[in-house]
């Protein structure tokens, strides 16, 4: 864990849902990097983005 959080680690996906089992949060909560990681984000498909770019 330790060695993840100070960026020496690069963990298997296996490992990455294991962290996220014991810890109770979704495996998207170790990308975003701030405390509200854990809230759902929109999805949007592709074509349904009228006005994004």
């Amino acid at each position: 864990m330790s060695q993840i959080e100070r960026g020496a680690g690069n963990p298997s996906y296996t490992t990455l849902i294991k962290l996220a089992d014991a810890l109770r949060v979704p495996v998207g909560a170790f990308f975003d990097g701030s405390e509200d990681a854990w809230e759902p984000a929109a999805v949007v498909r592709a074509g349904a983005a009228d006005g994004f770019h």
